[in-house]
């Protein structure tokens, strides 16, 4: 896990600079571009003096990741009240619907490709995430509906799919698909506006709702910043302790898309497998936080383990870890899955197209941040990271089954040398910062990347702004506009087997 003051380390360019910059940056086939953000500077002197932006409203930061030479590279935009800004989109399909997050949210207006464009535009009412929103609706993405063509709705609940409460909507002409476009379900909740009027001690109570179904990594990623803010150093037992979680929660995410996936090719005994394995580890971290619907692992996070935790975890791995070997041999012999997908290396560029994480190993790229950027004791250990070859459906079943029975291997070491447990567990220093910063964090869950950028008021103990981004909305407008032909089951397999989730979407 990173997290990291970004203040000083993020470089502020003209809007008319960056057409020039991101052209270069995008002519480098190792660069992905994580996301772009926006600050409503209204009431933050501080970062309008330091970057001497004093006339400017609003502060885009894009950042860009280069895994060749294993840096992050951060690029602020300054913008005034009602400025429009071009898109980048074309070259980072992966900014679409980050693009139209900040434009719902903070009204900034960006261009593609129209021939006319405005550089200032007029704004009758406040957004959303503005500091001087009083109330109003929220912008929605309106149905694709359309006289000229069939319309097709398509739940993943039709297909026993429960954890994800999507449709596709179709536009079609026969089975020719004219437009897609992934819907939801579910309330528009808010969750980054709430973020911002909450003191932070509460944040681990909300932080699982960015992804109900996969919740742990993103309260381990939100209990590595608040230990940042608090300057909190921990013992060898403690770092053990977060690995281990951190670790199990990457094999429950795994064996989630397990199970949709065997659900959806007709693989009962495995997906009946993969639901057993799920519940047995769900249990697991209850004893842990007996919260529901799902515990919050970081609770009394300085304590000792509970009397024979480690003992059951191990137990669990050793009960299912030849049923797993099983099931990977008999998964290589299904040529039939080899078909059930669309997406592969011959079809789409897996970095400007938002895929990180096992996404981009399903292509060849090997990057695992535990061995390329090693925290907690990760350098203590020799991982093997999988690869696929076409970036398939297929190289995805695979490429999980693998990180599954890797994963075990990690926890079984892991609790092998576990440390002994000390009462004096954690170290707390001066705090790192007490002006406002801006902060960047990120890990890598068992579907792909998952970053905060937050604009921090320690004195105040909030969050001026808190920004998700996940994989699910960075891969979004690419799964959209990839397919042409509406064979739901390929389509419904490649959403399963990368792990994308609504819920990440809606926020």
């Amino acid at each position: 896990m990173i997290v990291k003051k970004i203040t000083d380390s993020l470089k502020i360019h003209r809007k008319d600079e960056l057409a020039d910059l991101f052209a270069e940056i995008g002519a480098k086939s190792s660069i992905s571009c994580v996301g772009v953000t926006c600050l409503d500077l209204l009431n933050s002197s501080h970062l309008k003096n330091k970057y001497g932006i004093t006339e400017s409203r609003y502060l885009l930061i894009y950042i860009f990741h280069d895994l060749e030479k294993e840096q992050i590279r951060y690029i602020g935009c300054p913008l005034l009240f009602g400025q429009t800004m071009q898109s980048y989109s074309q070259i980072w399909s992966s900014l679409f619907y980050q693009e139209k997050e900040v434009y719902k949210n903070f009204g900034i207006t960006f261009y593609v490709d129209e021939r006319i464009q405005h550089e200032i535009l007029e704004k009758d009412n406040s957004h959303f995430l503005e500091k001087d929103f009083v109330k109003g609706d929220v912008l929605r993405d309106s149905s694709i509906e359309n006289d000229l063509y069939d319309y097709l709705n398509v739940n993943l609940h039709e297909y026993g799919v429960e954890s994800s409460d999507v449709s596709f909507e179709f536009l079609t002409n026969g089975k020719n698909i004219q437009k897609m476009k992934v819907s939801q379900d579910s309330p528009f909740i808010g969750l980054e506006k709430r973020f911002e009027k909450i003191n932070i001690s509460d944040y681990p109570k909300y932080i699982s709702h960015f992804n109900i179904y996969t919740p742990f990594s993103y309260q381990l990623l939100w209990f590595e910043v608040q230990s940042y803010l608090k300057g909190t150093t921990y013992t060898q037992y403690l770092e053990a302790k977060k690995m281990l979680f951190l670790e199990i929660s990457r094999l429950y995410e795994h064996i989630q898309s397990l199970k949709e996936s065997f659900l959806l090719i007709d693989e009962k005994s495995a997906n009946e497998l993969c639901e057993s394995i799920q519940n047995d580890f769900y249990m697991l971290f209850c004893q842990i936080d007996s919260g529901r619907p799902y515990p919050i692992i970081t609770n009394d996070f300085e304590s000792r383990l509970p009397e024979g935790w480690l003992r059951k975890c191990i137990e669990l791995l050793q009960k299912y870890g030849p049923l797993l070997e099983k099931l990977k041999s008999s998964i290589v012999s299904l040529d039939r899955i080899v078909k059930k997908t669309m997406i592969s290396n011959k079809t789409i560029h897996p970095l400007k197209a938002g895929l990180s994480g096992l996404g981009l190993r399903s292509f060849g790229v090997s990057y695992d941040i535990r061995k390329n950027q090693p925290f907690y004791l990760y350098d203590q250990l020799e991982l093997k990271v999988p690869l696929g070859i076409s970036g398939s459906s297929y190289d995805r079943l695979l490429i999980r089954l693998e990180e599954v029975l890797e994963v075990s291997s990690n926890i079984v070491r892991l609790v092998e040398g576990f440390p002994v447990f000390s009462a004096d567990s954690a170290h707390f220093s001066v705090p790192h910062f007490e002006e406002e910063e801006i902060l960047f964090a990120t890990t890598e869950n068992a579907h792909g990347d998952i970053s905060f950028i937050m604009h921090s008021l320690p004195s105040q103990h909030m969050m001026s702004r808190f920004h998700v981004i996940n994989p699910s909305l960075r891969f979004l407008y690419s799964f959209e506009n990839f397919y042409s032909h509406t064979n739901v089951d390929l389509i419904a397999m490649d959403w399963v087997t990368l792990g994308l989730n609504i819920s990440e979407v809606v926020k």
